[in-house]
């Protein structure tokens, strides 16, 4: 049986999964800070900023949506690269083995939830 928990902790909202594998952080605050708070959660973080600055010195330039997909450590089983790949195949997403972002340039047009089924593809059996 599934079920998701729903909390707000410092200002972000978190969802996590009932596998405690993938907890998703919704925040217009400083980024880091949800991938940190989430990271205390779950061992593969999904951030969502709906409001993120286009340039953090000059909001009038306008917010895009923007995601961050991490995991705590290099030990924890998930193929983020395979993640990568399957993200950038959809817009301009960047990043490694162990982070990836969508462009902090343009607004995604993912949901919190694509993003979250695409990652729950490449975690890998533990």
């Amino acid at each position: 049986m599934s079920f998701r928990m729903d909390m707000v902790r410092n200002g972000c909202r978190l969802g996590l999964e009932s596998d405690r594998r993938i907890v998703t952080v919704t925040s217009i605050h400083n980024h880091e800070d949800a991938k940190t708070i989430g990271e205390e959660f779950s061992d593969v973080v999904v951030v969502c900023n709906p409001e993120h600055p286009l340039d953090p010195n000059d909001i009038r330039r306008g917010t895009v949506v923007k995601f961050t997909v991490t995991r705590r450590n290099a030990e924890i089983a998930v193929d983020l690269l395979g993640a990568y790949a399957e993200l950038r195949r959809t817009e301009l997403w960047i990043g490694d083995e162990d982070y990836i972002e969508s462009s902090p340039l343009s607004s995604s047009r993912l949901t919190l939830d694509k993003v979250v089924d695409i990652v729950r593809r490449h975690l890998k059996e533990v």
